[in-house]
């Protein structure tokens, strides 16, 4: 499973390399991953807006990628919003409640449920 992951404040990029980075120290997802990070800019365009690739072994993983973002994200100044995104749309989150991981296992694993393009926001607890 293929997933892009974004920032949703992160103008210069920076930050969305530190996550790369927390995941690429992180043993479970180190596990259950293939971490990359790749500019998200047109041709020829300068500034950051980085994406993290994730390309997971299975479903089941994605709980850790979640729980691993909210520790990243509690140790940040300004905590970050992320945006998951795959061919079948995207999904905002700020945590690793159950209820966001239920809702993002289902968008992410339902080709029926969630035509190409759809987009869902979830706001997390």
């Amino acid at each position: 499973m293929r997933l892009s992951l974004t920032l949703t404040d992160d103008a210069s990029g920076i930050e969305a390399s530190s996550l790369a980075s927390w995941y690429k120290r992180d043993p479970d997802v180190r596990r259950a991953a293939a971490i990359t990070v790749r500019a998200n800019q047109p041709d020829g365009a300068m500034g950051g807006l980085d994406v993290v690739d994730v390309v997971l072994t299975h479903a089941v993983a994605i709980p850790t990628l979640l729980m691993s973002f909210s520790a990243w994200r509690d140790s940040r100044r300004r905590p970050q919003e992320l945006r998951i995104s795959t061919g079948k749309g995207s999904v905002v989150i700020v945590d690793a409640s159950p209820e966001t991981i239920a809702r993002v296992v289902k968008l992410l694993g339902s080709d029926a449920d969630a035509p190409s393009g759809e987009s869902a926001e979830l706001a997390g607890q």
